[in-house]
């Protein structure tokens, strides 16, 4: 994962922009452009995952300037420098504080302290989301820095599917993420459903399968009956905001845990 980033910043010198995208999205809505989500003022633009408070490393757009380059290659350095058992968007966190909030590294280096359990628990997810409620309180809410921005949640190009039980809606939804095969289903979400299959399961936002040799939307027939109202996507969305930021302030609560510890 941590390859990728450099894969890109020398993807990048016979560039002039770079979209990263994660495998599993999928374009629901081809009215929408990619060009969309590009502001020249800024050399990256990433978004927070909607799930968690992460900012999400696996899809951004990129813009060909030696700051950028060398911010991929920062990050992608990260590898041999953090735990095994973390990943990039652990790194991401900690590469921002360091590049645009130096002055806060005694209040980050506390936040780090969160990483050295890494090696010896089985609870990695839980203490990497710890760090990252902790990291993302020392640099503030900030979404706009001098070479970056942060697309606040729910407005970048990419949500998961599962989240609004496989609906969206033309007026908000771009592209689509978490079309894994092995959690495809023909099935809604439901009470039962939800215990026997998981949350993450999904129905295709396509009739038939997409040929992936062809690229051609005007063949692409959607299912209509997963098309629905901006108001339905909207309260499906608020209410899973509503669970992530309970979450994140159980997580941040969690800090002070390891502080004592240490």
């Amino acid at each position: 994962m941590f390859r990728r980033h450099c894969i890109v910043a020398h993807l990048l010198r016979e560039s002039d922009y770079v979209f990263l995208l994660e495998p599993g999205m999928a374009i629901v809505n081809s009215d929408m452009r990619l060009e969309e989500f590009i502001d020249d003022k800024y050399d990256m633009t990433m978004y927070d995952k909607f799930t968690s408070w992460e900012i999400d490393t696996s899809s951004y757009v990129v813009k060909n300037t030696v700051w950028s380059r060398d911010f991929l290659m920062k990050l992608a350095e990260f590898e041999t420098k953090i735990p095994s058992s973390s990943n990039d968007n652990t790194a991401l966190h900690i590469l921002l504080q360091k590049t645009f909030y130096p002055e806060y590294a005694e209040e980050a280096g506390n936040c780090l302290k969160i990483l050295e359990n890494l090696e010896f628990s089985t609870g990695n997810q839980q203490i990497m989301y710890t760090f990252e409620a902790c990291i993302r309180s020392v640099i503030g809410e900030n979404h706009e820095f001098n070479n970056l921005r942060i697309i606040k949640k729910g407005t970048g190009w990419a949500r998961e599917i599962w989240l609004t039980d496989s609906k969206w809606n033309q007026n908000r939804d771009f592209m689509l993420n978490g079309l894994k095969n092995s959690y495809q289903t023909t099935f809604a979400h439901g009470v039962l459903s939800d215990i026997l299959l998981g949350r993450q399961t999904w129905r295709s936002p396509f009739v038939n399968s997409p040929n992936q040799r062809e690229c051609d939307s005007s063949k692409l027939e959607l299912d209509q009956s997963l098309i629905t109202s901006k108001l339905e996507i909207d309260e499906y969305l608020r209410e899973k905001y509503n669970e992530v930021e309970k979450m994140r302030w159980q997580s941040l609560a969690a800090v002070g845990n390891y502080m004592s510890s240490s």
